[in-house]
């Protein structure tokens, strides 16, 4: 019997030109759109990390730190969706209005 552990370090991402545009399309958007990109990470974590979840004081400083971020995780440039960027946070965006204790993810 395997353990979750073995599976995970034994699964793969196949890679196609469709994963590929939608990785591509996520990494343009947190650089390059304003409602599809960092304002609104910004947006959903007012709106969704309150409490005890909260990561910035405001939304300007969600902004400030967030436009401060690479655009391409530094060490990791195969990698647009990893690491503290742009992209990673933006990813992270769509888990917050179903489970706010992830908001640790779209913080600093």
């Amino acid at each position: 019997m395997h353990t979750r552990s073995e599976k995970i370090a034994a699964y793969r991402d196949v890679r196609t030109p469709t994963f590929d545009d939608v990785f591509r399309a996520n990494a343009w958007s947190a650089t390059h759109s304003t409602y599809q990109g960092i304002f609104d990470v910004c947006a959903y974590h007012e709106k969704y990390c309150l409490g005890e979840y909260r990561q910035y004081e405001s939304f300007a400083s969600c902004l400030t730190y967030m436009n401060a971020l690479p655009d391409i995780p530094v060490g990791c440039p195969w990698a647009p969706l990893a690491g503290s960027s742009k992209p990673c946070k933006l990813k992270h965006k769509r888990s917050l209005p179903s489970s706010p204790s992830t908001a640790t993810t779209s913080g600093p």
